[in-house]
Protein backbone atom coordinates (compact mmCIF):
# COMPACT_ATOMS: atom_id res chain seq x y z
CA UNK A 1 0.00 0.00 0.00
CA UNK A 2 1.59 3.12 -1.11
CA UNK A 3 0.87 6.51 1.20
CA UNK A 4 -1.23 9.13 -0.40
CA UNK A 5 1.43 11.70 0.37
CA UNK A 6 3.25 9.85 -1.57
CA UNK A 7 1.19 9.40 -4.81
CA UNK A 8 -0.24 12.49 -5.07
CA UNK A 9 3.15 14.61 -3.92
CA UNK A 10 1.81 17.36 -5.50
CA UNK A 11 -2.07 17.41 -3.88
CA UNK A 12 -0.36 17.12 -0.69
CA UNK A 13 1.81 20.19 -0.86
CA UNK A 14 -1.19 22.00 -1.72
CA UNK A 15 -3.34 20.80 1.51
CA UNK A 16 -3.92 22.85 4.06
CA UNK A 17 -4.53 19.37 6.21
CA UNK A 18 -1.49 17.73 6.35
CA UNK A 19 -1.71 17.03 10.24
CA UNK A 20 -5.32 16.54 10.83
CA UNK A 21 -7.37 13.73 11.83
CA UNK A 22 -9.63 12.14 9.15
CA UNK A 23 -12.60 12.37 11.07
CA UNK A 24 -11.54 16.92 10.60
CA UNK A 25 -11.93 16.39 6.86
CA UNK A 26 -15.25 15.30 6.35
CA UNK A 27 -18.96 14.65 8.06
CA UNK A 28 -21.04 11.93 7.91
CA UNK A 29 -24.10 13.06 6.92
CA UNK A 30 -27.55 10.16 6.83
CA UNK A 31 -24.41 7.63 7.02
CA UNK A 32 -22.59 8.62 3.92
CA UNK A 33 -19.17 10.28 4.62
CA UNK A 34 -18.40 13.58 2.68
CA UNK A 35 -15.10 14.81 2.24
CA UNK A 36 -13.93 18.60 3.12
CA UNK A 37 -10.56 19.00 1.53
CA UNK A 38 -8.78 22.07 1.88
CA UNK A 39 -6.87 23.26 -0.21
CA UNK A 40 -3.83 26.39 -0.32
CA UNK A 41 -4.57 28.02 -3.15
CA UNK A 42 -6.71 27.13 -6.62
CA UNK A 43 -5.77 23.68 -8.15
CA UNK A 44 -3.45 24.49 -11.38
CA UNK A 45 -5.18 22.97 -14.68
CA UNK A 46 -2.74 19.82 -14.17
CA UNK A 47 -3.90 19.19 -10.51
CA UNK A 48 -7.32 18.30 -11.69
CA UNK A 49 -7.34 15.33 -13.46
CA UNK A 50 -5.62 14.04 -10.60
CA UNK A 51 -7.54 15.45 -7.95
CA UNK A 52 -10.36 13.72 -9.95
CA UNK A 53 -8.54 10.41 -9.39
CA UNK A 54 -7.66 11.16 -6.05
CA UNK A 55 -11.20 11.88 -4.97
CA UNK A 56 -12.40 8.53 -6.98
CA UNK A 57 -9.89 6.39 -5.12
CA UNK A 58 -11.02 8.18 -1.33
CA UNK A 59 -14.67 7.97 -2.41
CA UNK A 60 -14.01 3.90 -1.76
CA UNK A 61 -12.79 4.32 1.71
CA UNK A 62 -15.12 3.34 4.57
CA UNK A 63 -15.42 5.57 7.25
CA UNK A 64 -16.67 5.30 10.89
CA UNK A 65 -16.94 8.63 12.21
CA UNK A 66 -18.15 6.95 15.43
CA UNK A 67 -14.75 5.77 16.02
CA UNK A 68 -11.19 7.68 17.10
CA UNK A 69 -8.47 7.30 14.77
CA UNK A 70 -5.55 5.33 15.98
CA UNK A 71 -2.22 3.65 14.63
CA UNK A 72 -2.17 0.65 13.63
CA UNK A 73 1.46 -1.88 13.49
CA UNK A 74 0.84 -4.19 10.10
CA UNK A 75 3.39 -6.44 10.83
CA UNK A 76 1.37 -8.01 13.61
CA UNK A 77 -2.01 -9.51 14.01
CA UNK A 78 -2.25 -7.66 17.10
CA UNK A 79 -2.14 -4.16 15.23
CA UNK A 80 0.14 -3.54 18.14
CA UNK A 81 4.06 -2.54 17.85
CA UNK A 82 6.49 -4.47 19.63
CA UNK A 83 9.97 -5.01 19.56
CA UNK A 84 9.67 -8.95 18.98
CA UNK A 85 7.53 -8.27 15.45
CA UNK A 86 10.03 -5.86 14.56
CA UNK A 87 12.78 -7.98 15.08
CA UNK A 88 10.85 -10.41 12.97
CA UNK A 89 10.11 -7.80 10.29
CA UNK A 90 13.93 -7.03 10.09
CA UNK A 91 15.38 -10.77 10.33
CA UNK A 92 12.64 -11.57 7.47
CA UNK A 93 13.82 -8.84 5.21
CA UNK A 94 17.87 -8.89 6.35
CA UNK A 95 17.74 -12.69 4.67
CA UNK A 96 15.82 -11.86 1.36
CA UNK A 97 18.17 -8.81 0.42
CA UNK A 98 20.84 -8.74 2.83
CA UNK A 99 24.18 -9.58 1.13
CA UNK A 100 26.63 -7.63 2.75
CA UNK A 101 25.56 -9.31 6.33
CA UNK A 102 24.56 -5.85 7.92
CA UNK A 103 21.74 -7.48 10.01
CA UNK A 104 23.90 -10.78 11.18
CA UNK A 105 24.44 -9.82 14.70
CA UNK A 106 20.94 -8.97 15.09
Amino acid sequence: MIPLMIKYPRLYLNSNQHNTYIQQMGSSVEGAWGWSLLWRRLLFEAEIGMSAIFLEEIQGVTINAHQLDKWVWLNDPSGIYTVRSAHNLLDNDSRDENLDGAFKDI
